[in-house]
C-alpha cells in the first residue's frame, strides 16, 4: 500500500507512514515561525490551554471534528480554479498534557 493517496485535492498520509511526522512537523514549525514574524490579517494563530471534565472535553472534541468535516466539505465544493489562489495550512491539535 502506498504511503499517501489523493482525496479530493488533498494528500492523506496513512497512520504508520514514515513521512507523516515530518509532514506534520514541517507545517507546525512554519506556523510557529509565521506567528512571530508575519502578523498579517490573512493569518490566524490561536493557542489556548483548557481545563475540562471528561464530558465537556468530549463535547469540545465533537465541535472540533464537526468543524473539520464542514471545512473539508466547503473546500471540496469549491471550483478547482478557486483552489489555485493561495496555499493555506490548517493544523489542529487537541490533546491532554
Amino acid at each position: 500500500m502506498s504511503d499517501r493517496s489523493s482525496i479530493g485535492g488533498t494528500i492523506f498520509l496513512f497512520e504508520g507512514s514514515p513521512y507523516r511526522t515530518a509532514f506534520k512537523n514541517s507545517y507546525r514549525q512554519l506556523a510557529l515561525v509565521r506567528s512571530d514574524t508575519d502578523q498579517s490579517s490573512d493569518n490566524l494563530t490561536y493557542t489556548m490551554l483548557y481545563t475540562f471534565n471528561k464530558e465537556s472535553k468530549e463535547k469540545l472534541k465533537a465541535i472540533i471534528l464537526n468543524f473539520i468535516r464542514e471545512s473539508k466539505e466547503f473546500y471540496d465544493s469549491q471550483e478547482t480554479d478557486e483552489h489555485d489562489d493561495d496555499l493555506s495550512c490548517l493544523a489542529i491539535d487537541f490533546f491532554k498534557i
